[in-house]
């Protein structure tokens, strides 16, 4: 590996995913004579996450705000194998701002789950009303749900019936199935504009899956996604018009315009199973605070993977989602020059 690599004009997407990004070094990036900008016309354009773009995304709260301003978010999840996920990312959304916060959990969990979460949350059942999405400003229906036969009913339900901001995570993405299908020879050729087909179609929302979750929904085997991974993100976020945060190393933003937001902060650390639920309790609390679908994932990518790189300076690993989650508001506070 090398200690330096020079590279002319911007960084190269090469150096930001890897292998190129372990045997890279530090990039250093020199000028080219013309801005970037100038040069590559007429292309979907690949963009770094990090703290300088996090700065122009964040605003300051107006004096005046309260928790009517600051959003109403839902999440929807849990079963009785899994009662932490939904409470992680609950609490997630807290931490990140969200004015008011429900989990609707299955009824069975719901006393275990209640003794449990932090007091600000509120806890609901899945069963006991059906208005209970009205007057959410987001509502985010995924982690820990299960593989049940009810689930697709539930998760289709969702789709259909409730109209505002939707993050949809884990086992609802599960609950979808293939949603499109890659042609393989095109992919291999670089055949941009055929290399995916539609064949459901979504809501504008933002779906968060890692590999695996991806996987099922494009229906390509793993090890394809590993080599086409910007390439991918880009044409599903195209075809469907969604918000995609594929969680890898590194996680992707592919918006539905083609620009994909690569990060470039996060540490070894984050592997481990919760890390996920907080992202989306992250991202539905930013966007219950008015935030667009598009800066709710660039920031919620950010901010999560900034809290989890403070804490690795103390410990390198063995932080928890929960201290993640936690820690979410020094972030802000240092985005903000506080």
């Amino acid at each position: 590996s090398y200690d330096y690599t020079v590279t002319f004009g911007a960084i190269k997407q090469g150096l930001l995913l890897y292998p190129g990004k372990a045997i890279g070094g530090t990039v250093i990036v020199a000028p080219l004579g013309a801005p970037w900008q100038q040069v590559l016309v007429n292309r979907d354009s690949t963009i770094t996450i990090d703290s300088d773009l996090a700065e122009t995304l964040i605003n300051y709260r107006v004096p005046m705000a309260h928790k009517g301003v600051n959003g109403n978010t839902l999440i929807v999840g849990g079963s009785s194998d899994m009662v932490g996920a939904p409470m992680l990312s609950a609490e997630a959304a807290v931490h990140s701002g969200a004015g008011k916060v429900t989990l609707c959990v299955p009824e069975i969990i719901k006393r275990a789950v209640q003794g449990r979460i932090i007091p600000e949350v509120m806890v609901t059942s899945i069963n006991e009303n059906h208005s209970i999405y009205e007057g959410r400003q987001v509502v985010a229906i995924g982690p820990g749900l299960g593989r049940t036969i009810d689930i697709p009913d539930l998760v289709n339900h969702v789709i259909d019936c409730y109209e505002g901001a939707l993050v949809i995570d884990a086992d609802a993405l599960y609950a979808l199935g293939h949603v499109g299908s890659v042609d393989k020879d095109a992919l291999r050729d670089g055949k941009v504009e055929s290399i995916y087909k539609m064949e459901r179609q979504l809501p504008y929302c933002v779906m968060t899956p890692h590999l695996g979750e991806f996987s099922r929904l494009i229906d390509l085997p793993i090890k394809w996604i590993e080599r086409h991974y910007i390439t991918l993100a880009r044409a599903f976020a195209k075809a469907h018009q969604v918000v995609l945060v594929l969680k890898g190393i590194p996680s992707v933003v592919a918006l539905p315009d083609g620009t994909v937001y690569v990060n470039t902060i996060g540490n070894a650390g984050m592997g481990t199973g919760g890390m996920g639920d907080v992202l989306t309790g992250v991202i539905a609390g930013f966007i219950s605070q008015g935030y667009s679908l598009q800066d709710s994932a660039i920031l919620g990518v950010y901010v999560h993977s900034r809290s989890a790189d403070i804490l690795s300076d103390t410990k390198t690993w063995g932080y928890t989602p929960s201290d993640v989650s936690t820690s979410i508001g020094c972030v802000i506070s240092e985005l903000l020059g506080e």
